[in-house]
């Protein structure tokens, strides 16, 4: 059963229950092996449906094992190609709620640190 707070989403294909993951570990296997980070995945995907491909297999992977691009690409005709960008999106939105609502996505920054205190006395006088 997928579970949308791990950025799962479950859909059927070929009779069989599939499980589409958009976590951080699916980022980082688009970085790798296509060269795109998250922020001009969404924009460049619009106008490649090789890229749409690749990127719901590597989203398949982390449940099904290794797939080919043929493989994932078949599983796009059976469900159509709007439905899998969908499911995509949908991934997308439930692995990364803030960088689906316009927010930067990015983990938020560690604080500042603090500046070391000065010893009593080691100030120079003016």
């Amino acid at each position: 059963m997928a579970n949308k707070l791990k950025g799962e989403v479950a859909f059927t294909a070929f009779d069989k229950q599939w499980t589409l993951v958009m976590d951080f570990n699916t980022l980082c296997s688009v970085d790798i092996e296509l060269g795109i980070g998250i922020r001009e995945l969404g924009e460049r995907m619009k106008a490649s449906p090789a890229l749409i491909r690749s990127v719901f297999r590597i989203a398949l992977e982390q449940n099904h094992g290794t797939l080919t691009d043929l493989e994932a690409g078949r599983i796009i005709v059976e469900i159509g190609p709007q439905r899998a960008g969908d499911l995509i999106a949908e991934a997308v939105q439930a692995g990364f709620p803030e960088a689906a609502q316009g927010g930067a996505g990015d983990p938020p920054r560690a604080p500042a640190a603090k500046p070391a205190r000065k010893r009593p006395g080691t100030t120079p006088r003016r």
